[in-house]
Order: C-alpha cells, then structure tokens, then sequence
C-alpha cells in the first residue's frame, strides 16, 4: 500500500498518521525536535526498506534554534563516524517509523490537561528590576504565598520606602496587588499576581504522579499497620517519625508486591471479572439500542 496523496489517512496501533499533517520528531530518532510533514507512508510489500513498521516518509525544515540544530548535527555525526553539516543530512525525505514522530494536532489536542496557577513577583528599585515565578497545582496554594509574599515585602521590602503618598499609585483586585509611583513605573514599582493556565499533562507526568499517589497510600498503609507494634517501644519520637517517613518504604511495598504471584493472580482476576461485567453491560446496551 502505497500514501502520497493529501489527505490520505493511515492508521498504526491505534494512532492516526495523515499524509500532509505537521509533525515533530521525537527522541527515538536523531532527528529529534525537527519540524516537518508527512509526504507519503509505505506499508506492506510497497515498502521501501526492511522495517517491521511502516516507513512514514517526512520532509523536515532545517532547525531555527541553533541548540537543536547541533544537537542534530551531533547526533547524525555520531550515527554516521563523521563531521556532518545539515546540508550533509537527508532532510528531505526521511524514512521514520511511527513512534519517531508525533502528529503536531495531536499533540495539542489529545493531552490530559489541567489548570495550573502561576504566582508571579515583579519589582523594581531605581530601575533595577527582579522577577520571580512560582507554579501551583491548587489555586488555595497560589493563594496562600501570594499573601506571604505580600506581607514579607510589607515588613521588609520595599512598601516600606518613605515618600509621599500621594505619589504612588495602588490597584489590587483579589488575586493582585501592584503599587507604583507616579510617572516612574519602569523605574519603582512592585506587583504580586496570579495568572491561570490550562497546561498538556504528558503521559510520562502522569505516570509519576500516579507513582506518588500510590506510594503516599502506601506509606499511610503501612504506619496504619505498625503504629502500635511493641517493636518501637525504645524509639524516640524523633527516630519513629524519621523511620516512618523514609521514601524507601513504599518503594519496598511497591517492588514486593509487584513480584508477589499470589497478589498479581487475584488483582488479574479481578481486573477479568469487572471486565466482563462492563462488556457484557456494553454489549446488552448495543442490541437494546438496534431494537
């Protein structure tokens, strides 16, 4: 089977491969980072080389940032054991496999996403300005250091420089405070605000987030299990909290159970039989819905 024409869609495990659409290449190939576009795919006996996978062919643009652009460079370089220049590099018609590359629409419109909040300090003392940025899964946090900040400045920062009042200028709403003097804005002034953005959550930050969660259900498991045991009669509650507390532990659990036969045959089968329920629900919906 052979794809060149605009349009023309491929599907590979379940993903979506268009020839014409914008992609960027990933890690697993030395093309890394480049921006291109799909100009055809080869499946089949129509392929060109001896892949397992389809040969997606891409017409890449030369790297903007200098940074990427060596890094291609180097890698090509190393893969070949010469000095490449990208002019040395076939950019035109590069053969990639399906996990070389991401479809650039679906990486913006087939993330997880959530709203994060961006605590933002700027200020500035006769022109010489600093800016600080912090970020927070949960708006109360912002919040929170958003009102520490704002009373450490109070106490020791610059709310405190004498002047008339009548000089300077104060605007706050719920989530900012910004105060400046009169006509000398880029040269004396202060600000402290959130912003809320919605940010791509990737598989991988899922992934470890999800490792953390089960690790802290781990961890409040086990104390649960060993907070009354005689064994800790002789420690302080300085040695408890700190043996408690070790990162290690659930990382034990995690590890043990993992390899514990016993525990991975009956979660397996449970993980089966709720999976027949929702089948056979799904399957019942189905002809109740043909009827």
């Amino acid at each position: 089977m052979i794809l060149r024409k605009k349009g023309d869609v491929f599907w590979y495990n379940d993903k979506k491969y268009v020839v014409g659409e914008k992609v960027i290449a990933t890690s697993e190939s030395e093309y890394e980072g480049m921006i291109g576009k799909i100009i055809g795919i080869y499946d089949g006996e129509d392929k060109e080389t001896d892949n397992d996978t389809p040969d997606i062919y891409c017409s890449f643009r030369e790297p903007i940032l200098k940074a990427t652009k060596e890094k291609v460079k180097e890698r090509f370089s190393k893969l070949w054991d010469d000095v490449l220049e990208i002019d040395d590099i076939n950019i035109e018609q590069a053969v990639m496999a399906p996990d070389m590359i991401i479809p650039i629409d679906t990486l913006q419109n087939n993330k997880d996403k959530r709203k994060i909040y961006i605590l933002v300090e700027d200020a500035a003392i006769d022109g010489n300005e600093t800016v600080s940025v912090d970020a927070f899964t949960d708006y109360k946090d912002a919040k929170r250091f958003l009102e520490i900040k704002l009373n450490d400045e109070m106490e020791n920062g610059m709310l405190l420089t004498p002047g008339d009042p009548s000089d300077f200028v104060v605007e706050e709403t719920e989530d900012s405070y910004e105060i400046y003097r009169k006509g000398r804005y880029c040269e004396w002034h202060y600000s402290v605000y959130i912003k809320e953005y919605e940010a791509d959550l990737s598989e991988e930050f899922i992934n470890e987030i999800g490792k953390l969660f089960v690790h802290k259900i781990f961890a409040g498991d086990f104390e649960a299990q060993v907070e009354t045991w005689d064994e800790f009669a002789d420690f302080t509650d300085k040695e408890y909290a700190e043996f408690i507390r070790n990162p290690e532990i659930p990382k034990r659990i995690a590890e043990d159970l993992k390899n514990d036969e016993n525990f991975m045959s009956e979660y397996l089968g449970a993980v089966c039989e709720i999976a027949h329920k929702i089948v056979d629900e799904e399957v019942k919906r189905r002809m109740e819905a043909k009827k």
